[in-house]
């Protein structure tokens, strides 16, 4: 399984604007293009993508990445927002089912983690999440963020990663592999 994130082309970021809210069923085709003649050559649609909040991480930033699993889309992430004035940047990540429980989305939050730390004014990353979403915090327990309870809204978990010393830090500890090189 060969795991990658690809930056998604401006095109598919406005088609997803335009798609939010809209019935999936039967997306809407505009000037004879659908949603998978968008995506980079080579990548087709993965099996249960997209769904809803996909269309809305793809419309809502157009740094968001795809997940990229053996050529077809699983996903995606990317940041929300700019980095405060703490230098903190909060990124968000969805996978379709068809991909959960594989490390996937993992790996592919470890290439953002890279990604964005090679950006001098990002000093840490944040992520929140529901409380009761345990497969997400466990994801970023494995990639190193440490829980900040004491910045927690009700009902949600608030981790934090922050910049490492060394550039090539790797992320990943539960396999022992780096996490933010694709998985072979």
């Amino acid at each position: 399984m060969r795991v990658s994130v690809a930056t998604q082309p401006a095109a598919l970021h406005e088609r997803a604007a335009a798609l939010v809210g809209r019935d999936l069923a039967d997306p809407p085709r505009v000037a004879g293009d659908s949603l998978a003649d968008l995506l980079p050559p080579g990548v087709v649609p993965g099996t249960g993508w997209p769904q809803p909040n996909d269309l809305v991480g793809l419309a809502s930033s157009p740094r968001t990445l795809l997940i990229v699993v053996d050529g077809a889309v699983a996903g995606g992430t990317g940041p929300i927002g700019v980095p405060d004035e703490h230098g903190v940047l909060e990124i968000g990540y969805g996978i379709a089912a068809a991909y959960q429980g594989r490390g996937v989305a993992t790996t592919a939050v470890g290439m953002l983690c890279t990604r964005l730390f090679a950006d001098p004014d990002v000093r840490a990353i944040s992520a929140e999440m529901l409380e009761g979403n345990a497969p997400s915090w466990l994801l970023v327990e494995r990639l190193g963020f440490d829980r900040q309870a004491a910045a927690e809204r009700a009902g949600h978990r608030r981790y934090l990663l922050l910049r490492p010393a060394l550039p090539d830090h790797p992320y990943g500890r539960a396999s022992g592999r780096d996490v933010g090189r694709s998985a072979g």
